[in-house]
């Protein structure tokens, strides 16, 4: 499970560092996430389950720690308060998704609205 924790972050890092010119940190991000299982959706559920059941909270959250800044429109960084909302209003819908087995999982139309969702926390165009 750990291994399995670090897979899907190294993975979200990969993702962030190597986007495509103009592509937004946090969609990568997203998109990341949305895919770190591809098509393996009960393994998907299986780990997410596993990962709440078994680590404590607060190493979960380290996760998120990881993010890298972000900045409002005003170019402000987040509060750490902000930070939290923002990144468990993200996680959250993403781990619902997740573990009510969605058909959208894998969606464009997800992707787009959970960057929408985050984008208009920050103040941010689309």
């Amino acid at each position: 499970l750990v291994a399995l924790s670090e897979q899907a972050q190294a993975g979200v890092d990969a993702a962030v560092a190597g986007r495509p010119p103009g592509m937004a940190a946090d969609r990568a991000m997203i998109r990341a996430f949305l895919h770190a299982f591809d098509d393996r959706r009960t393994a998907r559920r299986a780990a997410v389950r596993a990962q709440l059941a078994v680590h404590d909270p607060k190493a979960l959250a380290a996760g998120f720690d990881r993010m890298p800044p972000l900045r409002n429109a005003d170019g402000e960084l987040l509060t750490p308060v902000q930070r939290f909302v923002f990144s468990r209003a993200i996680h959250g819908a993403m781990r619902a998704a997740v573990m009510e087995d969605a058909d959208f999982l894998h969606s464009q139309e997800l992707e787009d609205e959970l960057a929408r969702l985050g984008r208009a926390y920050l103040g941010l165009g689309q």
